[in-house]
């Protein structure tokens, strides 16, 4: 609506011959990339091309891309993405492939570089108003000028110029927006993606710690909070720490859980208009080309505590570790465990997991204390761990996974769901966590669920783990 708004701008009609001169062209694009970079062929980098593929599929894409890995224009780790048709040029900059140790973050970088080719903003008539602007220092330094150049001055002096280009700056912030959510869909893994947009603004963790996406929330929430953005508002791109906010209400809404089946689905994503103000310069856009409800009270999503509860959602009536199909569609078989047993089961499951390394992670730990639901529940399971020494505990588990073998298939799958989302509370995916999913899927009669939703969460990874399996 916004770009339809700007376009007829008189204002925009007068630079649009200007436009065309600075708008990004794919055939440059690709010149310099041959000249300079390397193309990632599918035999030189199998695994890239892979998980472009995935991400093409997951976003319901289809285009012939190439890809390569160039010194790139930005002069930092980035990514970029032109396209002629369904001609698509996508260059990995600098030390990218290196920064990024993460196939699920890479994945994320790919899909968010894919919206804006799915989204037509490279296509867009617009896409060189700055460049436009930024030629205006060039043009006033250049000496003797042609026709052209002083007819270009002139219409960069005015004050309708610098408003259309402030409001174009408000445009592309929305667009990288569309785009992170993009790259939501074709990573469901909201830590991936949000690890991607912390490693291309702050750079590759460093030996004294790493990355924690829960704080770069934490963050921006904070910074919200402080008001005042505009000094610090940049161009083309969101804050990064405010659109690591904008990715977790689009993880969190039902529009997300609709599309992907991941994500607690528990906000309405026709309310993000409430905080978009929060996060983009909405009141730089002139009075009549947009038009959004604003105050001065922060949205309730901002006073949330931004820490995330991955694990899948459930009927509110029903455990949120658990999901059971109406009594009449069962067998009386799957009903020989009681809600205290699955919920034993559930936290058997999961400790197996988070502990397959022989360590407990903070993150891990409150992944365990928050797993069973009613809160009653888990008070009753966790008072009886505490009290099993580790053979009972095990002793206990594999009588409760025996059991578990007459459950319904849709109950396995959460029980398996659950199991993913542990090996994902610490922040890591290891190829051992992986193949124990797969294990004690099995022992619940539930291989082939196991390996869906293994293969949904973790993608091409499942077959590298379990191919010797």
């Amino acid at each position: 609506m916004l770009r339809e708004a700007m376009q007829q701008l008189p204002i925009v009609g007068a630079l649009q011959a200007f436009l065309e001169l600075y708008r990004p062209d794919y055939a440059d694009a690709l010149r310099r990339s041959l000249a300079q970079g390397e193309e990632l062929s599918p035999s030189s980098h199998p695994l890239v091309h892979e998980l472009l593929g995935e991400a093409l599929g997951r976003l319901g894409l289809s285009c012939n891309a190439r890809i390569f890995q160039t010194p790139g224009a930005s002069g930092s780790d980035n990514a970029g993405i032109w396209n002629a048709g369904d001609d698509v040029l996508l260059t990995l900059e600098r030390g990218l492939l290196t920064t990024i140790d993460n196939k699920e973050v890479l994945q994320s970088i790919i899909g968010h570089e894919l919206g804006s080719f799915g989204f037509g903003h490279l296509a867009d008539p617009l896409h060189g108003l700055a460049l436009v602007r930024d030629h205006r220092g060039a043009l006033e330094t250049g000496g003797r000028l042609d026709r052209d150049s002083r007819d270009l001055l002139a219409l960069l002096a005015s004050r309708e110029a610098d408003e259309a280009v402030e409001t174009w700056y408000v445009l592309r912030q929305l667009c990288e927006l569309n785009a992170d959510r993009a790259g939501l869909i074709a990573q469901p893994d909201l830590h991936a993606n949000l690890q991607g947009e912390i490693l291309l603004s702050a750079g590759h963790t460093d030996r004294y710690g790493r990355h924690d996406t829960q704080s770069f929330l934490a963050q921006g929430r904070e910074l919200i909070a402080q008001g005042d953005l505009d000094e610090l508002l940049p161009e083309t791109r969101p804050i990064a720490p405010l659109r690591a906010i904008a990715m977790e209400y689009f993880w969190r809404s039902d529009r997300f859980r609709e599309i992907t089946g991941h994500g607690p689905g528990e906000v309405r994503l026709e309310d993000f208009t409430h905080l978009l103000s929060r996060l983009v310069p909405l009141h730089f856009v002139p009075k009549g080309l947009w038009r959004v409800a604003s105050s001065r009270k922060l949205p309730a999503f901002l006073l949330q505590d931004s820490e995330l509860q991955t694990q899948p959602a459930a009927p509110p009536a029903l455990p949120a570790w658990v999901e059971v199909e109406p009594v009449a569609t069962k067998e009386a078989a799957s009903m020989s465990m009681t809600e205290l047993d699955r919920g034993r089961l559930a936290f058997y499951l999961a400790e197996r997991v988070v502990t397959a390394d022989n360590q407990l992670s903070k993150g891990e730990r409150r992944f365990l204390l928050r797993l069973v639901r009613p809160r009653a529940l888990a008070d009753s399971i966790l008072d009886e761990y505490e009290r099993l020494h580790a053979d009972e505990f095990l002793a206990q588990g594999s009588t409760l996974l025996s059991q578990g073998r007459a459950l319904d298939t849709r109950t396995k799958a959460a029980l398996v769901r659950i199991m993913i989302e542990a090996v994902k509370s610490d922040r890591k995916i290891e190829d051992d966590e992986i193949r124990l999913v797969a294990a004690l899927a099995h022992g619940l009669d539930a291989e082939r669920v196991g390996r869906l939703e293994l293969e949904n969460a973790f993608g091409s990874r499942v077959a590298e783990a379990l191919g010797s399996c």
